[in-house]
């Protein structure tokens, strides 16, 4: 029987849509970040966001940027969120614990007669409750433009001092609310990949298989992705992270697809890969199971107080052994983004133990490399699942998705 996409989302148990991070949450994260001003004798703090990487802005206060990029200020006279007028309401709908304003440098080059548009000088010494003397850059270097360097220094006047390991260090290490958005996050995840791999069937091209993850997301009420849907098959399957096409898939392609929606903000993902129409070739088959194998090996080894290192070691290894290589480092940190938190990855040259309170995205990809009879082009292979360590310590995968799917796949 054909999968009915319709049904099924409506099937969905949407217990978790009145689940929502509380004002309480962003209103104990602006006391820790004017508690480190304190400490470092800083007058304001300042953090950066775009659409593509929210985080900090987001962390802070709730917003997440859409189109415009915007700053965060905050200071003992008040948190105030910066950007222009096209989205002044929106702002405010947003934060819980901000007020937003409107920022001349800030704002797109049009008119607008009616609105007043304060200048950056103006709402830094608002945030400081004063003069302002010393800025902590909170948002790192490499999501810093150049050019809001250069604006802060000119509107403030003032030393800038580097912050940046304020957000990067609360990013990592996780609330027990925020574990809770991750989960829900992962759920609908799951939920979206399993109507992916039941509407991919061949004939079928890559981007209506992302529609059908899309729709099951925007229906259990995911408002914002951490990346766009990936939909790769055949000769497309090495690419990695590539957008979907308008390929079409055909009977015996490997099919990879990862889905990565937020809830509040964080990022909850999954990534699996079959061949379409259920029948794999034994080259096929056992390039599978090897990264079955891997994924299962290193996901024993995450743990707090375990050496982050050997995740990846247990994988890696496994995969060498069978003349296999994966692509990158096999856990990175989530949150505000799926895989770009600043902290939390780990390799074979990680130092540190995993502690309790985090999330993290264990990923186990191989690509673009032979194997058996199976060209490079023919080669990509991905499970990827979001896993959390509790304040307890307990560790859990977040979802319930199978690592193999072929129970779903669509003949």
């Amino acid at each position: 029987m054909p999968f009915d996409l319709s049904s099924f989302a409506d099937s969905l148990p949407l217990d978790h849509l009145d689940i929502r991070m509380q004002a309480s949450e962003y209103a104990g994260r602006i006391e820790r970040a004017r508690r480190m001003l304190r400490e470092r004798e800083l007058d304001v703090g300042v953090a950066y966001g775009t659409e593509s990487m929210p985080g900090d802005t987001g962390w802070l206060t709730g917003y997440d940027p859409q189109i415009e990029s915007t700053m965060v200020l905050v200071g003992k006279g008040a948190t105030l969120i910066l950007g222009g007028p096209s989205f002044a309401r929106y702002g405010a709908e947003m934060s819980l614990v901000a007020e937003y304003r409107l920022c001349s440098e800030l704002s797109i080059d049009e008119d607008y007669p009616t609105l007043t548009l304060q200048p950056l000088s103006d709402l830094l010494r608002e945030a400081a409750g004063g003069a302002v003397h010393r800025v902590g850059l909170l948002t790192s270097d490499d999501l810093l433009p150049h050019g809001i360097r250069r604006l802060l220094g000119d509107a403030a006047g003032a030393e800038l001092v580097d912050a940046t390991d304020f957000l990067r260090d609360a990013r990592y290490h996780k609330s027990d609310a925020e574990l809770q958005m991750a989960a829900i996050a992962t759920r609908i995840a799951g939920w979206a990949m399993q109507a992916a791999v039941r509407s991919a069937r061949p004939g079928v091209r890559e981007l209506e298989v992302a529609a059908a993850t899309e729709y099951v997301m925007r229906r259990a009420g995911a408002d914002r992705l951490g990346y766009m849907t990936i939909v790769m098959s055949g000769e497309r399957a090495c690419m990695v992270g590539a957008r979907p096409s308008n390929r079409v898939i055909q009977t015996g392609d490997i099919v990879t697809i990862s889905v990565c929606p937020r809830w509040e903000g964080i990022a909850g993902t999954v990534g699996r890969t079959f061949v379409a129409g259920g029948s794999p070739t034994p080259s096929q088959e056992t390039l599978l199971r090897h990264v079955e194998r891997a994924f299962a090996l290193a996901r024993e080894r995450i743990g707090s107080g375990r050496p982050a290192r050997e995740v990846d070691a247990a994988g890696r290894s496994y995969l060498n052994t069978h003349g296999l290589y994966p692509l990158y480092g096999l856990v990175h940190g989530g949150g505000w983004t799926e895989c770009m938190e600043g902290t939390g990855s780990a390799d074979p040259h990680s130092k540190y133990d995993f502690p309790a309170g985090v999330e993290m995205m264990l990923d186990v990809g191989v690509f673009d490399q032979p194997f058996l009879d199976l060209p490079a082009e023919h080669v990509g292979v991905r499970i990827e699942d979001t896993f959390c360590i509790d304040s307890a310590g307990i560790t859990r995968q977040l979802s319930d998705v199978p690592l193999r799917v072929e129970e779903w796949v669509a003949g």
